[in-house]
């Protein structure tokens, strides 16, 4: 039998070939990048490497869920188009299952723990009986506190893998102790070539579907999916809004001043009429649509090469570092458009982001949606001393000693307003801060820029801390 496996279901993804009872080639890989990049250039890489002709198949073996949603949707959408441009079954295996028939033989219970946020985890309780792998609970969503309670009623030794194990690692030691055992890194997260085996074993006993009738298994509702069935039924006595105001505020900000009556108010972007359009703004367009003879309906993805040219002019001139019109600059049609680019770009699941506090509503509502980790960097405004306020450097040490991983600073200026500028011995601090924390030493051709500050480290950072700023 000749299966191609995949597994996206975590922070690993996971290609791999298998034929009979020897595995071919196996692709796995944990390096933070989207699986929407990886996958299929994984997949691609596997059947160049190998003689093996795609279209000789016999199925497609995927982890099915539970897991990472996006995750999900990606390995479910590639298994399902594989299935039905070869017209092949699909085997659907058990995501929670396949990660405890890594250890196949061990006679101790297994509990992978996969991090499903909040204090859950997706989980279930394995052992093997000779080469028979016994399910003792199947894979659930749960919270660690539950997990743990029922682990200690065995009360015998119990091997711990998955994504959930770093994150709850003191939780696990304190209430196991010595019963608990932690699988080595070659046996600790997704793999596809066990999926691939176990997916074997389903496939002997008839356990497969069509590509058509395939879906994944999420297990749970998403936390908007939960929270706009809660508001239909009448469950929940807050609006939409409302929630997302009280999920972007810490509950350890201070408040100023008295409570104010009212329902509560969103004061992030959004698309409103909030203004009208500037005069003439109409009549312009329409005297310019045309471009030089050739009607235009869109500029390049960059935006118009002229406008980036004199940008490039007067950033280098007002920087003293060369920028490169044709690949340093994007034009945005807004703020959020740009800091959306440049946190996609930086942030990934588990990053941890220093945030600084007071700051720009969305800088919050971005990390959470690139499910990176947030570092709260407190900045002094309120009392602070003339010529004294800005961030606090010494908590953003600590924090990039402690594994900072990208550090997001936004300055905002306009006219008349200035609410944080930082000095020129400030962004320097800030620079080599951030490069002894990345290991970083010398220096190169990358550059930070603090446009505000007319200030660029030339430090050669070749990975951790990126700086992006934009001047308007």
């Amino acid at each position: 039998m000749k299966l191609l496996v995949l597994d996206s279901s975590g922070l690993v993804a996971s290609v791999a070939l298998i034929e009979d009872d020897q595995l071919i080639a196996e692709y796995t890989t944990g390096n933070k990048l989207t699986h929407s990049q990886t996958l299929l250039p994984m997949l691609d890489e596997v059947i160049k490497r190998t003689s093996f002709e795609i279209e000789d198949i016999d199925a497609v073996a995927v982890a099915k869920g539970p897991g990472s949603f996006t995750g999900l949707r990606i390995g479910a959408a590639t298994a399902k188009g594989l299935g039905l441009a070869l017209d092949k079954p699909i085997i659907p295996v058990p995501t929670v299952d396949g990660l405890a028939y890594q250890l196949f033989g061990t006679s101790m219970i297994i509990c992978p723990m996969m991090d499903a946020r909040r204090k859950q985890v997706y989980t279930g309780f394995y052992r093997f009986e000779g080469s028979e792998m016994k399910v003792l609970k199947e894979q659930c969503a749960q919270s660690v506190e539950d997990t743990l309670i029922q682990l200690r009623e065995y009360n015998e030794p119990v091997v711990f893998l998955g994504d959930g194990v770093p994150v709850y690692k003191e939780e696990i030691l304190e209430k196991m102790g010595d019963l608990a055992i932690f699988a080595p890194a070659h046996a600790n997260r997704q793999r596809a070539a066990a999926v691939g085996t176990l997916a074997q074993v389903y496939f002997a006993q008839g356990i497969y579907e069509s590509a058509d009738e395939f879906v994944p298994e999420y297990l749970r509702k998403s936390q908007a999916e939960r929270e706009r069935e809660e508001r239909l039924h009448g469950q929940s006595s807050i609006t939409a809004r409302e929630w997302h105001v009280r999920k972007a505020l810490p509950e350890d900000l201070p408040m100023i001043g008295d409570k104010l009556e009212g329902p509560a108010v969103d004061f992030s972007h959004g698309d409103v009429n909030a203004h009208q359009p500037i005069p003439g703004s109409l009549e312009t367009f329409v005297k310019h649509y045309c471009v030089d003879g050739t009607y235009q309906a869109y500029t390049e993805y960059r935006g118009k090469g002229a406008i980036r040219e004199y940008l490039a002019e007067k950033l280098a001139e007002y920087s003293g570092a060369p920028v490169d019109p044709k690949t340093e600059i994007i034009l945005t049609p807004g703020t959020q458009g740009a800091l959306f680019l440049a946190m996609g770009s930086l942030v990934g699941r588990g990053d941890k982001v220093a945030i600084v506090e007071p700051d720009y509503f969305d800088n919050r509502k971005l990390v959470e949606f690139f499910e990176g980790e947030m570092v709260p960097i407190h900045m002094n405004w309120k009392d602070a001393a003339p010529h004294t306020s800005g961030i606090d450097l010494k908590e953003l040490e600590e924090a990039v000693q402690d594994g900072y991983e990208a550090y997001v600073f936004f300055v905002v200026q306009m006219k008349g307003v200035r609410y944080f500028t930082p000095k020129q011995t400030d962004s320097q601090r800030i620079c080599r801060c951030s490069c002894r924390s990345s290991g970083n030493r010398g220096s190169g051709d990358r550059k930070g820029l603090f446009c505000n500050g007319g200030f660029h480290c030339n430090c050669g950072r070749s990975s951790g801390s990126t700086y992006q700023s934009t001047a308007l």
